[in-house]
């Protein structure tokens, strides 16, 4: 079985070995015979392109005014089929505010040898978001045998944690190497991710004199698989071998020893002492406008849930998403709340620091979001978070929120911050990782039809979302409201007809999302005197999610997740049951998890429930075949028919 190990300590864990053996082409001259006769990558005959090299080198450097961090990247692909042609199409991207690059070289190869220099009036630079930028170009004159050829320097002000470099990628990689150069005065802690299966072979060279040392580290990896992107993940990054580097401490001449990475109570005073974090919800100044306004409603309210929930629907209802993540804050509570707009970390600062002043005890929990990757707990590494949401006790009971949406109620966290885990700064003396708990999703679908000779089905289905499902559900609805239903239907049943739709518990959060519908619809077949019909109305599990048969990573589902079907179908007069779907009843040795398949005659019904009920939601590689299989049952008994038969 496979372990995946998230941010190993890699100069201490990893073994170190002199390595003898190719060197990776740094020169822009240099190219190997045998990269241009390249047809295949034998060790990946599927593979459409190989990275025959990604070079690096980062150093850290005294640039006048301040230190700073310079990677140096070279980088060659082989093309090997037309598929991969939108290898093509680079971006690199940089931090606006405090990155530059510079000395960009572009080439390709054709197979023949020749070479075409891209011009740099082929470059463009642009705005990804409000912080970063990037660079683009394109590859001219694309062919099969290709290779495409770039380097370039990266110039950074921020040397607390340099650039990752990863030794893997969606691409098998022949030679991933990266230097680092730092001064003596610096102390980096190593950082290693990924697999046990990919060990990143260390080779050490140091030069030293008397009165200076000066340390190059080499790290490569020769021949490293592709990471193939697999759904139900919480991100692939989490799984691609790459180092991280982060400042631990500084000794410069004539300075006091600094520690940057010293331990949790020191970052958690950090941050409370911050203008952009703590002093966000402890200064009420700040607050003071939009506390004006609702106080007299606050003071009206008995309990601290009701308290709770009206200051959580007041933050969502008063601010809008602008769609990037966030913990720290440039704007005071009342200057968002004038904005109209905040971040994910805004819209949490805020409530914080209304529920404080409404006497709710409540604190930032820092976390990283499902896309952004694993926290690991051994070292206080800030940059690894990227989200903050609260926890608040409320009348007694500790619960999580996170603002951000008007379809979500209160204790419901958004998709992304189901994480496993984050961290609680209640005070500068205690702060504590909190577990992450998610909420369930369900939908139930409940149909009362009638069957006429002609193969039609008409009668009510009714519909109940709840947790996640109805946050989407509403969502949907917000849209385009009844009409959502009806093209839902007939992208199902084209020839469907909805004669009632009635929603309920629209805006009602803390209730499940309904609708009721009068249907129309055909869903049978009529074969002499037999009529086939799938008695399934609706299921998103009717085909299995879990297409692989191998599973490489692990399973990462975010949530619990239940489906229950209850159809009535009312079988027309002269005809019997000729044949029902066999029962089935699958559940998991730990309980968790289980698929429920029963058809019954009842006089002149056939009775169908049906339940999928999901409670485990994470299963390593080798436990893959076990969640597969159940939605293979549950596809196999989605696709059964029952066979009516005319009496003669």
């Amino acid at each position: 079985m496979k372990r995946f190990y998230p941010f190993v300590i890699a100069f201490q864990f990893l073994f170190l070995t002199h390595i003898s053996g190719q060197t990776p082409p740094k020169e822009w001259s240099q190219l190997s015979p045998q990269d241009l006769k390249m047809t295949q990558y034998d060790k990946d005959t599927s593979a459409n392109a190989v990275i025959l090299v990604d070079y690096g080198v980062i150093r850290v450097q005294d640039g006048g005014s301040r230190y700073e961090s310079i990677l140096e990247r070279h980088k060659r692909i082989k093309i090997l089929d037309k598929s991969a042609f939108e290898y093509g199409d680079v971006e690199i991207p940089f931090y606006a505010k405090s990155e530059r690059i510079n000395q960009l070289k572009i080439r390709s190869i054709a197979p023949n040898g020749k070479v075409t220099e891209v011009s740099k009036n082929n470059v463009f630079e642009g705005d990804y978001n409000e912080h970063w930028k990037n660079l683009r170009f394109s590859f001219p004159n694309l062919e099969v045998g290709s290779i495409l050829e770039y380097s370039y320097t990266l110039t950074s002000d921020y040397i607390i944690q340099l650039q990752d470099w990863y030794f893997q990628s969606e691409l098998p990689i022949l030679h991933s190497e990266i230097q680092l150069d730092v001064p003596p005065a610096f102390e980096y802690v190593y950082l290693f991710n990924g697999s046990s299966e990919i060990q990143a072979q260390i080779q050490e060279q140091n030069t030293a004199s008397k009165n200076n040392r000066t340390g190059i580290y080499t790290y490569f990896v020769k021949d490293a698989p592709a990471i193939v992107e697999e759904s139900f993940i919480t991100t692939m990054e989490d799984y691609k071998a790459r180092f991280r580097f982060q400042l631990s401490r500084t000794m410069l001449p004539g300075d006091f020893e600094r520690p940057y990475l010293s331990d949790w109570d020191h970052v958690s005073r950090e941050l409370l002492d911050m203008d952009r974090f703590g002093k966000i919800y402890t200064n009420q100044k700040g607050s003071k406008k939009t506390w004006a306004k609702i106080e007299s409603i606050i003071n009206g309210l008995k309990s601290e849930k009701e308290k709770a929930k009206f200051l959580y629907d007041y933050v969502c209802s008063q601010l809008s998403w602008d769609g990037y993540n966030g913990m720290l804050s440039a704007r005071k509570v009342d200057e968002l709340m004038e904005d109209g707009k905040a971040d994910s970390g805004e819209f949490n600062l805020a409530l914080i620091a209304l529920l404080r002043r409404a006497g709710i005890a409540a604190s930032p929990v820092l976390i990283s979001t499902r896309s952004h990757g694993v926290t690991q707990v051994q070292y206080p590494i800030v940059d690894q978070f990227n989200h903050v949401i609260v926890e608040a006790t409320i009348d007694g009971v500790t619960t999580l929120l996170d603002a951000g949406s008007s379809f979500r109620p209160m204790g419901l966290l958004r998709v992304e911050s189901l994480n496993e885990r984050g961290w609680t700064i209640v005070d500068k003396n205690e702060h504590h990782w909190v577990k992450i708990q998610p909420s369930k999703a369900a939908e139930v679908y409940f149909a009362t039809l009638e069957l006429t000779e002609e193969g039609d089905l008409s009668g009510q289905l009714k519909i109940q979302y709840k947790g996640y499902d109805a946050v989407s559900a509403r969502r949907k609805y917000a849209e385009k409201k009844e009409a959502y239903w009806e093209e839902w239907l007939t992208a199902r049943y084209p020839d469907a007809e909805v004669e009632e739709i009635e929603s309920k518990n629209v805006d009602a959060l803390e209730k499940p999302f309904q609708i009721q519908m009068k249907v129309k619809l055909n869903n049978s077949k009529l074969v002499g005197d037999f009529i086939y019909l799938n008695p399934i109305i609706y299921s998103f599990y009717e085909k299995n999610p879990f297409k692989l048969e191998k599973r490489n990573y692990p399973v990462d589902i975010p949530y619990p997740i239940k489906e229950q079907l209850i159809v009535n179908l009312i079988v027309p007069d002269g005809y019997t049951v000729d044949a029902l779907p066999d029962p089935i009843n699958v559940v998991f040795e730990n309980g968790k998890g289980k698929f429920r398949y029963l058809a019954k005659v009842e006089g002149q019904q056939v009775q169908i429930t049906s339940l999928i009920d999901l409670q485990q939601i994470q299963f390593l590689p080798s436990e893959y075949p076990i969640v597969k299989g159940l939605f293979d049952r549950v596809a196999e008994a989605y696709g059964e028919q029952i066979v009516l038969k005319k009496v003669e």
